[in-house]
């Protein structure tokens, strides 16, 4: 019998981070929070981005090296997963982030290659791919402008 805690959904990680706000910070900034969350739920958001096996548009952003990363070119090893997220500042996008880098041994399995991208800076990026350990590419969008494609 292994002594390893087994790893919990991306949502139970969420629920733990709210659970764990809960009389740290004033009930009125916990109740805006909630609000603000229910808000994008219902906003519809979800339904305007695109779904697993979507072409999506070409892009070319530079990854955390510097380097400039072109979708196609990626895509032509096979497929890719892109997820976008807000920086480094965000406690869910790291949470996220936390998630897929624990998740990427099976996303490689499977033969995919995981991009994620934030309007973060260059600078920014490449602060956030180490000091989090990411072993997959993360790229600079500055003004979201492929995240609005």
């Amino acid at each position: 019998m292994s002594n390893a805690i087994a790893p919990t959904s991306l949502a139970d990680q969420i629920q733990t981070f709210h659970d764990g706000l809960r009389g740290k910070i004033p009930e009125e900034v916990a109740a805006v929070l909630e609000d603000e969350i229910a808000k994008l739920a219902r906003s519809g958001v979800e339904a305007g981005s695109l779904r697993v096996g979507a072409v999506a548009p070409d892009f070319e952003l530079p990854d955390q090296t510097g380097l400039p990363t072109r979708l196609t070119s990626v895509l032509a090893r096979g497929p890719v997963v892109v997820t976008f997220y807000r920086g480094a500042w965000c406690p869910y996008c790291n949470l996220q982030l936390r998630t897929y880098q624990a998740a990427l041994s099976e996303i490689e399995a499977l033969g995919a290659t995981l991009i994620a991208v934030s309007p973060q800076t260059p600078d920014f990026t490449v602060a956030t791919a180490s000091e989090k350990g990411l072993r997959f590419l993360v790229l600079s969008d500055v003004g979201n402008h492929v995240a609005r494609e």
